[in-house]
């Protein structure tokens, strides 16, 4: 893992670090796709969660708060929209430790 807390993508399975060594954390995995990805330069992120999970919108305001190029990305498509665990979900959903929440702009169809 980057001193930064990213990993590549699929290199561990969510909460695979923290068991290889045998310790315990509250930790997901974000990942950033479309153009989210290129405005905050990284692929993915791992971030600390309360023992209780906290819901998407709090964790993004956390995220934004962390790092000024997220909180642009954000800021830049109000419209987010996010999966967690594969499965797409709302923005008030209580995301887990061990989950993955995969975070993109809004896509059109045509």
């Amino acid at each position: 893992m980057a001193v930064d807390g990213t990993r590549p993508y699929g290199a561990y399975p969510p909460g695979s670090e923290t068991e290889q060594v045998g310790i315990m954390t509250s930790t997901v995995t974000i990942l950033y796709f479309a153009a989210l990805r290129e405005q905050i330069g990284r692929e993915s992120q791992v971030a600390t969660l309360p023992a209780g999970g906290m819901t998407v919108t709090a964790l993004l305001a956390q995220l934004g708060q962390q790092d000024p190029r997220v909180a642009g990305a954000f800021a830049a498509e109000p419209r987010l929209r996010v999966a967690i665990n594969q499965t797409l979900g709302g923005l008030e959903q209580i995301v887990r430790p061990g989950d993955e929440v995969a975070v993109f702009p809004p896509m059109t169809g045509g």
